[in-house]
């Protein structure tokens, strides 16, 4: 009596496991072959721990600095948000992408050009990591836009959008 029972009510657990760890297996092979994973575990306390080994221009010399053909602005958010508005004339260098983009953008300006490098905002980790990538390539005068994209926006300066 007591096997039926276990049979009758039990006997379905081990095929549902069965399927859930196959699905599990299933999901983890797409996520590593896609392009765009799903990271299982975020990285949040690894921005947080990101040193600016740079120096920080602000909005307003930032502006001044707009005017000048000796300074080249770095967009290091992604591509996406650089369509939808960015600081004029900025290059969008997003983190994923910075050799690539190298080759094809940055590799023919002079080593000692003024880089300001930006992403969302002053707590964005970004445009440090950009920046020491971009250091990487030989360049030696980079700052960091203090503030951010957000900050440039709060101010209310002029922005472009992409096509």
């Amino acid at each position: 009596m007591k096997n039926r029972i276990q049979k009758k009510y039990f006997g379905g657990i081990g095929k549902v496991g069965a399927i859930l760890l196959f699905s599990l297996i299933i999901s983890i092979i797409g996520n590593a072959l896609s392009p765009v994973r799903i990271e299982w575990f975020p990285r949040i306390e690894k921005d947080l721990l990101v040193k600016n080994p740079f120096p920080e221009i602000s909005i307003d010399k930032a502006v001044k600095l707009l005017k000048s053909e000796n300074v080249i602005f770095i967009d290091a958010r992604s591509a996406k948000s650089h369509k939808k508005s960015h600081i004029p004339t900025s290059i969008n260098v997003p983190y994923r992408n910075v050799e690539k983009i190298y080759e094809e953008k940055l590799s023919y300006l002079p080593k000692d050009i003024l880089l300001v490098v930006y992403c969302s905002s002053e707590d964005c980790s970004l445009a440090v990591r950009v920046a020491k990538k971009i250091k990487n390539f030989g360049f030696t005068n980079i700052s960091i836009l203090k503030g951010g994209f957000s900050g440039w926006l709060k101010r209310g300066n002029k922005v472009e959008k992409s096509e």
